[in-house]
């Protein structure tokens, strides 16, 4: 079966992104190396995205260098399936880049209560409540279930956990949705928003991004005082998963 031109534009967008991140990846599996017990499997998921409206966004490579990506913006349907659990929405958070465009089986290493993550984990947000955010994201705006909500969701997210992030173009309804999801004005920093939100760090030895959602299927921690950064917060390519692949495919 030949290739078509749509396949050979996402080859080459992974091409570039992975140039990239190639850096903060090793950065993140050096860190997650750091952590102590972080090695035991706490889940076992599968992942889909469920597609998106189109979306370009930039992020910033360097002092004066901008990259600018378009893509699709979306969720991910999770479902946990060793322990079973129920199906939930989730969100990438990673540089990693490769997701899969089809059902996709991840270990999950760790998971952290999300509303207890700070700059340790997400170093370049511009939020020291950073985790407590995300977590007040995902339980005001989740069950809002439409493509345009959950792409103005997504990209909610990156904004929020990555200042080198920009969200530069989309259709009317997904711009009105970001700026209302981006202003935080029901947000108060002295509430703990959505226990239930959790960070989902997949084991770093296969090509596969981090994960944030709402599950009361899988028991959380708090984020260690040992944690260190670089995890996450280094790439905007997660947003566009459904054009990513399986590394070597």
């Amino acid at each position: 079966m030949g290739t078509s031109k749509n396949e050979l534009n996402n080859r080459s967008m992974d091409i570039k992104m992975r140039t990239i991140f190639k850096a903060a990846t090793m950065a993140g599996f050096l860190a997650m190396a750091s952590l102590g017990g972080a090695g035991r499997a706490d889940s076992i998921i599968t992942s889909q995205f469920q597609g998106g409206p189109g979306v370009t966004i930039t992020y910033s490579t360097g002092p004066t260098t901008t990259a600018t990506h378009g893509g699709g913006a979306g969720a991910f349907t999770a479902t946990p399936t060793s322990p079973s659990g129920s199906a939930f929405d989730a969100y990438c958070v990673s540089p990693e880049i490769s997701v899969g465009a089809g059902l996709t089986t991840l270990q999950a290493q760790t998971i952290y209560q999300l509303n207890t993550i700070g700059q340790s984990f997400f170093q370049y947000s511009a939020f020291g409540d950073v985790g407590n955010r995300l977590a007040y994201l995902l339980g005001a705006y989740g069950s809002v279930n439409t493509t345009n909500s959950k792409a103005a969701l997504a990209l909610a997210i990156w904004d929020t956990m990555d200042s080198k992030f920009s969200y530069t173009g989309g259709s009317t309804a997904v711009n009105n949705l970001f700026a209302t999801y981006t202003s935080f004005a029901g947000y108060n920093s002295a509430v703990q928003y959505a226990p239930l939100a959790t960070l989902y760090v997949i084991d770093p030895s296969t090509p596969y991004q981090n994960l944030i959602g709402i599950s009361s299927d899988l028991n959380a921690v708090p984020e260690p005082a040992s944690v260190v950064s670089a995890f996450v917060g280094l790439g905007a390519a997660g947003l566009f998963a459904a054009r990513r692949a399986r590394r070597g495919a």
